[in-house]
């Protein structure tokens, strides 16, 4: 319109004219100009912004955003059966780097220093038989022997037995003393273990592994070292507060200002770090309502430490007033399926790898949500290497043997659906087959 108000209603403005490439391209920029221009004014605003926009709007209230947490367990670091010269060890300083296999090669780290020391002392029992000599018998629980001394102080050195080993049941045979010792002895073993405790270097629900999975030492650790595995399994990683799940918690900011009302309580509880949901009921009667006692209060709180949620309701809870809390009843879930997978796939960690994303959506539902057969489908669906589910093989359930192809429904708020690697069951069959 402008362009025919400038040079008349003959201008040409057919496609392959001069002008008209000329205008698309000016509007082009135009449109980018305002775009920016738009996202600036909504980056101003609580229920617009998003990403570091909205970080920073929060931060004028003091509140910032959660990290993703990291998830904790225990590493076993296992060594050769060589000798450790006498005063000396075999140090794992901590920030040694452990990894799980490929392709995923998550990194953990040793969050204290441990070593492998020479020689352990157990107290065991000196018998003296009729004859005069004496007989010590150690039914130790070990990893291996290189000699048994008899001694009366642990770091005395007295009479070499023998090292009487049986590999196949790790246990010490009699030994005779022909001298006179009382009690007590000691039987030092050398061990061919240490475990330490550690945590993923990163933050995220995808770190939260099943035992065994780490497998590979840095070879800077200790060259000593010959394998590292994780006994059980680690937990507590968790992702990064979502953009929804950050201006929730400032929209709720508000009322922690207060104390003694249910909302300033509620509000006090969410911040507090690992508590996923919260939600109240309050007995306004004076007689007891749905096993909640007169003019009390009682929480479902879902995550966080018990220690700091109590010590959150003593500080905002009004005087006189009874507040408790209450987990909220986890209700199992079981998952069958058969699953298609390429023949580029690492079968060896994929049924894994299939369970830790099936948990992942399960880690991301709160109290009273409903458990969704397609977003289950979906989470198999996108691991790396699955080809395709099995038509008609996922299932969904409360029991064993689940039969179900549709959605759960999780109808109250103090109960939440939950899984674990125990409740999956998974057939793998490469395809084509």
């Amino acid at each position: 319109a402008r362009s025919e108000e400038l040079f008349g209603s003959m201008v040409d403005l057919s496609p392959t004219s001069p002008l008209k490439k000329f205008i698309e391209i000016i509007s082009i920029e135009e449109f980018r100009i305002w775009k920016v221009l738009e996202d600036i004014y909504y980056s101003a605003y609580l229920d617009t912004a998003t990403g570091q926009s909205l970080d920073n709007v929060v931060s004028l209230l003091g509140i910032t955003r959660r990290e993703a947490e990291r998830s904790q367990g225990t590493v076993r670091f296992y060594t050769g059966d060589a000798p450790i010269a006498s005063g000396s060890s075999i140090p794992i300083l901590s920030g040694s780097i452990i990894m799980t296999s490929p392709p995923n090669s998550l990194e953990f780290q040793t969050i204290e220093d441990v070593e492998v020391v020479p020689y352990i002392y157990d107290e065991i029992d000196l018998i003296e038989e009729e004859s005069g000599n004496y007989f010590v018998t150690a039914q130790n629980l070990v990893y291996s022997c290189d000699f048994i001394y008899v001694s009366e102080l642990p770091n005395r050195e007295g009479d070499n037995l023998f090292s009487g080993l049986v590999e196949e049941q790790r246990i010490y045979l009699s030994g005779s003393l022909e001298s006179s010792i009382g009690d007590p002895v000691y039987v030092s073993y050398r061990p061919l273990s240490v475990d330490a405790k550690a945590e993923s270097r990163f933050g995220g629900s995808e770190y939260n592994i099943n035992a065994n999975e780490i497998s590979i030492i840095q070879p800077f650790v200790n060259s000593n070292l010959l394998t590292v595995s994780n006994p059980a399994p680690f937990e507590g990683g968790d992702e990064a507060e979502t953009d929804e799940e950050l201006r929730l918690r400032a929209k709720n900011f508000s009322a922690s200002f207060g104390r003694g009302t249910v909302d300033s309580i509620i509000a006090a509880i969410s911040s507090l770090s690992g508590v996923k949901s919260v939600t109240g009921l309050e007995n306004y009667s004076d007689e007891i309502q749905d096993g909640i006692p007169p003019h009390s209060l009682l929480l479902y709180v879902y995550g966080g430490a018990e220690e700091d949620i109590l010590n959150t309701i003593e500080a905002y809870r009004p005087a006189g007033i009874q507040v408790s809390f209450e987990r909220p009843t986890e209700i199992p879930i079981y998952i069958t399926a058969i699953v298609r997978y390429l023949s580029t796939a690492n079968f060896l960690t994929l049924e894994s790898r299939i369970k830790s994303a099936i948990l992942d959506y399960f880690d991301s539902l709160s109290p009273g949500d409903d458990v969704r057969f397609f977003e289950i489908a979906n989470q198999i669906s996108n691991v790396e290497g699955v080809s395709a589910i099995e038509s008609n093989s996922l299932f969904i359930g409360l029991d064993p043997n689940p039969t179900g192809t549709e959605d759960i429904e999780i109808a109250e708020n103090n109960q939440v659906a939950v899984s674990s690697t125990d409740l999956i069951s998974l057939t793998l069959i490469p395809e084509g087959n």
